[in-house]
């Protein structure tokens, strides 16, 4: 049976709300000097980097689930919920 569903006595499935996702925050930035969006979680201890914002939310994706594993957090993806922070000062804002 799928993690994070019940049966109940009419063979429905249902979902168990109470299970709360994984979260997890990446910190995005821009950095100018390589031209580079680069996302950073402590948590899952790993830092990547992409050429466009688009991008490097992907490549979060790809890289999340397995940081996990490798930090001992026995984490499907489908149970992981990423929150992507970006903040910019005035003096690094991206540029195109």
């Amino acid at each position: 049976m799928a993690r994070g569903y019940t049966w109940d006595m009419n063979n429905v499935i249902r979902p168990d709300f109470r299970k709360e996702p994984a979260t997890f925050t990446v910190e995005v930035s821009f950095d100018p000097e390589c031209s580079m969006w680069v996302g950073e979680c402590e948590a899952l201890c790993f830092v990547t980097e992409a050429q466009t914002f688009e991008a490097l939310c992907e490549r979060v994706w790809l890289v999340a689930e397995d940081a996990g594993h490798e930090n001992g957090l026995s984490i499907d993806v489908a149970d992981m919920r990423l929150i992507f922070v970006h903040q910019e000062t005035a003096g690094r804002r991206a540029v195109g």
